[in-house]
């Protein structure tokens, strides 16, 4: 989601996500450093159609931006605020060994111990095509808003 002013300007979705990029890429558990190159490229890649203007912010909607930021603050023993984050923050993660990093994952999001790694490289690949520097959190998801969005259209919220 690009936003500008406060306000929604696009929302764009690409066609690789973690799950995704795990599967496609990934022989083990996590990624090795070849592996995450070959997931960086992907991304890059399929983010080649996106519009080139740079939004001042983006939005990450999911559990994989969620999980950074908890992870990150587990790790780094900091409170990271749940709305706004800055990228090079959480791309120190990438740089930590990753038996840490692992622990870490395990810890805080232990089902997200195969697609946590990818997730975080589309995050960081994204964000470093547009020179990112903040990402705005959402509190929930996709699936949370599609949710609401049935249930206000039966009258039910």
């Amino acid at each position: 989601v690009f936003y500008e002013d406060n306000t929604v300007k696009s929302i764009f979705s690409l066609p690789i996500g973690s799950l995704t990029a795990y599967t496609t890429y990934v022989k083990t558990i996590l990624p090795s450093k070849k592996e995450e190159k070959l997931i960086a490229e992907a991304i890059r890649e399929a983010a080649v159609d996106l519009p080139k203007e740079r939004p001042e912010i983006i939005c990450g909607v999911g559990g994989s931006i969620r999980a950074a930021v908890k992870i990150y603050n587990e790790l780094f023993e900091d409170t990271l605020p749940a709305g706004r984050v800055e990228l090079k923050k959480l791309q120190t993660l990438l740089k930590i060994p990753q038996d840490t990093l692992a622990k870490a994952i395990l810890k805080v999001s232990p089902e997200r111990i195969h697609t946590f790694i990818p997730g975080l490289i589309l995050l960081c690949t994204v964000s470093e095509m547009w020179d990112i520097t903040k990402i705005s959190v959402s509190t929930s998801g996709v699936k949370e808003g599609y949710l609401a969005a049935r249930l206000q259209e039966r009258g039910v919220l």
